[in-house]
Parts: structure tokens; C-alpha cells; sequence
């Protein structure tokens, strides 16, 4: 058996070139002249001449007219899919920071509120815990709901965070607001 000095891929990477007519003529004749040096690339060039003739011989048929409509129509419906989730993304989103902002806006209405009625104070510690609790059992939830409900995990995060700083709010307001001193009669 006859060893060979070049490299068997590479020639028939070049030998598909010019197949394909895209390489020049004299790099063909170069490639046509190893060949020849090669039993094994010989049998496999033999093989894609084979399979170059199947492929030209085949008629070539073209696309029915009406696949383009229905891939550009496939194309419009994911569009149109992708539209909705972002407007619903968007709409969610803006729903769920709304939330941070009335806890805000609670905030101050309870902290004047108790600041007028000093006996207020523990009422409010309550519905403070309650509330916490709530938006914790809330979280609990979304965790058991996993990936879908994710999205609403940091916002649910920031009312708990606004939560603490209404809490907070309300001690530094008692402790700095004087309680109104009881009418004389």
C-alpha cells in the first residue's frame, strides 16, 4: 500500500471546489494531479462524482407560490403574539408599581392620622403586622407558583420594603410629634 504525503481532508475540500466550479482551473489540474497520488481520495472523489451527477440530473422544483404567504403569515402571528405579552408585560408592570406608591401615600395619611389621635398608635402596629403578613403569605404563594409568577416577586418585595418604612414612619412620627394635650373644659 502506497502512503501519501498530503492531507486527504483538505484535498477533498478542494476537490468539492472544483466540483462546484469555484475553483480555478489551474488549482483543479494541481488538485486532478494529487489525486492521482491516492487511492483513497480516488474512491471518494468517485463517489461525489457520482452524487454531483444524481443532483444535477434531479429536476429542480420550485416552492409552491403559496408558502411565502403562509410563512410570512406564521411570521405576522408570533409578531402579533409578541405585541400582546409586551403590552400585557407593560400593563402588569405598572400595576405592580402602583403598589410601592399607595403604601407611600398610606404611609402619610396614617402617620398624620395618628398624629391627631395618639390612641391610634397600637390600631395601626396591628393592621401593620397584618398587612405583612399578608403580602408574606402572598410571597409564599408566588414562590410555590414558580417561574410564572416571578415577575411580580420584586415588586412584591418593594411593598414589603414600603411596608417597613410605613412602620417606620409612624414610630419616628410619635416619637417626634407631641400628642395633642386632652381639651379643658
Amino acid at each position: 500500500m502506497q502512503q501519501t504525503t498530503h492531507d486527504c481532508d483538505a484535498l477533498l475540500g478542494q476537490l468539492s471546489l472544483c466540483l462546484d466550479k469555484l475553483l480555478p482551473e489551474a488549482d483543479c489540474a494541481h488538485v486532478h494531479a494529487e489525486l492521482a497520488q491516492c487511492p483513497t481520495c480516488q474512491a471518494f472523489y468517485r463517489a461525489m462524482l457520482q452524487v454531483d451527477q444524481t443532483l444535477r440530473a434531479a429536476p429542480q422544483k420550485a416552492p409552491a407560490y403559496d408558502m411565502s404567504a403562509a410563512v410570512l403569515a406564521l411570521i405576522a402571528q408570533r409578531e402579533k403574539r409578541q405585541k400582546r405579552a409586551l403590552g400585557f408585560t407593560l400593563l402588569l408592570s405598572g400595576a405592580m408599581s402602583l403598589v410601592p406608591t399607595l403604601v407611600v401615600i398610606l404611609s402619610i395619611i396614617i402617620a398624620f392620622w395618628t398624629t391627631t389621635n395618639p390612641g391610634i398608635l397600637q390600631t395601626g402596629v396591628d393592621v401593620i403586622i397584618s398587612l405583612v403578613n399578608v403580602i408574606r403569605a402572598l410571597v409564599l404563594t408566588f414562590g410555590v407558583l414558580g417561574n410564572a409568577i416571578s415577575p411580580w416577586i420584586l415588586p412584591t418585595l418593594a411593598a414589603l420594603v414600603s411596608v417597613l418604612l410605613l412602620f417606620l414612619t409612624i414610630v419616628w412620627a410619635r416619637k417626634i410629634v407631641p400628642a395633642p394635650s386632652p381639651a379643658r373644659v
